[in-house]
């Protein structure tokens, strides 16, 4: 936190600055008012020791209070989100894009379709299922390859309900690896007690259809 440090000690400068003339005229008038029996040093001095204990009072109040808006409006940066707008110059290839039976390719080739949609919002990702994946199938990175989401990629039966299990694996993986989004994604679909179980773990869930529909909404912004 020594940004927040920095800031603090910047606005209590400025804030210095601003009650300067009205502190230096009432030392004046003390040194006016004593008839010569204290010095403007003496003064000086004085105030300082006195008012010592709410200047630290008021830095720490003050460091707390930029720490968190920093902490807040940084965990807001960190966050992505799956279905966010692509930006316009991506170029985005229509064999990756167009409409397929998302259950019939393979679970890399998802995976790397899930990838491929996320990095077109601006973000590194970084496919890495496989045997001892940890639970994570693509990581997500920020412009500074800061981890900020992990998301797990299941290719099931679009017929089929996927189980709840894998919401409390998710939700263990988001917690192991202290990041803001977990995301589920799946050719499958989620029964609505699943999807209130994922909202109370902080898991956040895309089915087939989601999947299609953004790909869709991505093809179309980029004119493909």
């Amino acid at each position: 936190m020594g940004f927040a440090a920095l800031i603090t000690i910047g606005l209590m400068i400025l804030g210095y600055f601003v009650i300067k003339p009205s502190l230096d005229a009432s030392m004046y008038e003390e040194v006016i008012t004593s008839n010569g029996a204290r010095t403007l040093a003496q003064v000086q001095t004085g105030r300082l020791i006195e008012s010592s204990p709410f200047i630290m009072t008021g830095f720490v109040i003050l460091w707390f209070m930029v720490a968190f808006v920093l902490k807040f409006a940084t965990r807001h940066r960190s966050q992505f989100d799956f279905d966010g707008a692509a930006p316009d110059q991506a170029a985005v290839p229509a064999d990756v894009l167009e409409p397929v039976d998302l259950h019939r390719i393979t679970p890399r080739e998802f995976e790397e379709r899930v990838a491929y949609l996320i990095s077109l919002q601006g973000y590194k990702t970084q496919v890495c299922g496989g045997a001892g994946d940890g639970g994570i199938d693509v990581k997500v990175y920020d412009r500074d390859s800061k981890l900020i989401g992990v998301v797990q990629c299941k290719r099931y039966n679009p017929q089929k309900a996927l189980p709840p299990m894998f919401i409390r694996e998710m939700a263990t993986v988001k917690r192991e690896h202290g990041v803001e989004v977990a995301y589920l994604a799946t050719t499958a679909y989620f029964t609505e007690e699943t999807r209130r179980y994922a909202k109370q773990a902080g898991v956040r869930l895309i089915d087939g259809r989601d999947l299609q529909r953004i790909s869709r909404k991505v093809v179309q912004k980029n004119g493909v």
